[in-house]
């Protein structure tokens, strides 16, 4: 017992240096550890929160901008510099609105409008010095000639009517209940004396199979059909008019046969290659731009 109590003060000191020395590791050991983390109780490391502006307080007063470069430097500086020069003065002659900035601000934007008016002006010389690139040489502008080219339309539309009504018919989707169907009921009967063309009519009621295989969803609905064929196409949803139906049908007409692509939907067939074409190209017979190039 004598020998055991002499020890006991022995075990403890060197208890309490083991646990030491554990601690010490603990606090020392900075590499991360793969098997620590949240489910051991150890919360993730907290980012710094960003500093808030209180209500009330004003940010750090900004310095003043230098001295405007000269304007002949800022007529030829390039737009994104010139774009980033005036939203710069502008800020300035808001921000402290003396005779000097806002006079700084004035002179850039006049830089910007006479840079403008460069543009508008050369763009109104080539237009007509080529052609190819004027829309006035495709589309009426003056009274007289859009009734003229309204009259052009429609005689290629009735052309191209009666030469196919042989090749496609319509097919007419209606109700007894749809409130629209009797006034389409008298533009369809206008339009096939027009055309002298064959359209079939539908009752959705009495024939739902049919309507639900052309994807009917409303009422008065006209379906484009090609013979020999079963591709459709519907050219009428709700009530139309005649002469829009008339267009409706070219258009389908042309999409079906593959002489047009869906971008080209509205494009009549004089306006293949032209400005109305979105596949033509100006420049097919010839390269205008090359001569501009010289000039400069």
């Amino acid at each position: 017992m004598r020998t055991l109590s002499r020890q006991f003060p022995l075990l403890v000191v060197l208890m309490l240096a083991c646990s030491w020395a554990i601690a010490a590791e603990a606090t020392t050991t900075k590499a991360p550890r793969p098997d620590r983390g949240y489910w051991f109780y150890e919360d993730p490391p907290k980012k710094p929160k960003a500093k808030k502006v209180r209500r009330g307080t004003v940010p750090t007063a900004r310095a003043p901008l230098g001295p405007l470069p000269p304007y002949k430097d800022l007529m030829d500086a390039h737009p994104a510099d010139l774009r980033q020069i005036f939203t710069e003065r502008l800020e300035e002659a808001v921000w402290r609105p003396t005779p000097k900035n806002v006079y700084a601000f004035m002179l850039v934007k006049d830089v910007a409008r006479r840079k403008a008016l460069a543009v508008t002006q050369m763009h109104s010389y080539l237009l007509l010095k080529y052609p190819k690139l004027n829309m006035n040489s495709v589309r009426a502008v003056s009274t007289f000639a859009r009734d003229t080219e309204a009259k052009e339309k429609q005689r290629e539309i009735a052309r191209a009517l009666a030469r196919e009504r042989n090749r496609f018919a319509l097919i007419y989707f209606r109700s007894d209940s749809c409130v629209f169907c009797k006034e389409q009921d008298s533009a369809i009967h206008f339009f096939q004396i027009r055309t002298g063309w064959q359209v079939k009519e539908v009752d959705v009621n009495r024939m739902p199979s049919l309507a639900h295989q052309m994807n009917i969803e409303v009422t008065p609905s006209i379906i484009l059909i090609k013979r020999g064929s079963e591709d459709y196409m519907p050219v009428a949803v709700g009530a139309t008019a005649t002469t829009d139906l008339e267009g409706n049908v070219y258009r389908g007409m042309r999409l079906l046969k593959g002489q047009v692509t869906p971008e080209q939907f509205f494009m009549y067939e004089f306006d293949k290659g032209g400005l109305m074409d979105p596949n033509g190209d100006p420049t097919q017979h010839g390269l205008p731009l090359m001569e501009v190039r010289r000039e400069q």
